[in-house]
C-alpha cells in the first residue's frame, strides 16, 4: 500500500513484521501510526498512533504486549533439560 513502510523487526525475543505510516495533511493535521505484528501468530504485539489536528488537541495511542505465551509448544520433558 503507499506511503506504508514494511520492515522486519525482533519484539519479545521474537520475529515479527513492522508497519509505519506517517502524513502529513496541511488542512487537518499529521498523523504517525506504527505496528508490530509478530510472523508466527499473526497477533499485533505493539500498536502506536499518534496525531495533532491544527488547532486541537494531540493524540497518543496504544498498546504494547510485554509477555506473549503461546499454547501448544512442545517442551523438553525435565529429565531431558
Amino acid at each position: 500500500m503507499p506511503g506504508i513502510n514494511a520492515s522486519r523487526a525482533k519484539f519479545l525475543g521474537r520475529k515479527c513484521y513492522k508497519y509505519s505510516f506517517k502524513r502529513s495533511y496541511p488542512a487537518a493535521g499529521n498523523i504517525a501510526c506504527e505496528s508490530i505484528i509478530d510472523r508466527q501468530t499473526g497477533i499485533c504485539l505493539k500498536l502506536t498512533i499518534k496525531g495533532d489536528a491544527h488547532g486541537g488537541p494531540a493524540v497518543d495511542l496504544g498498546f504494547e504486549c510485554t509477555e506473549l505465551k503461546i499454547p501448544y509448544v512442545p517442551q523438553l520433558p525435565e529429565k531431558f533439560k
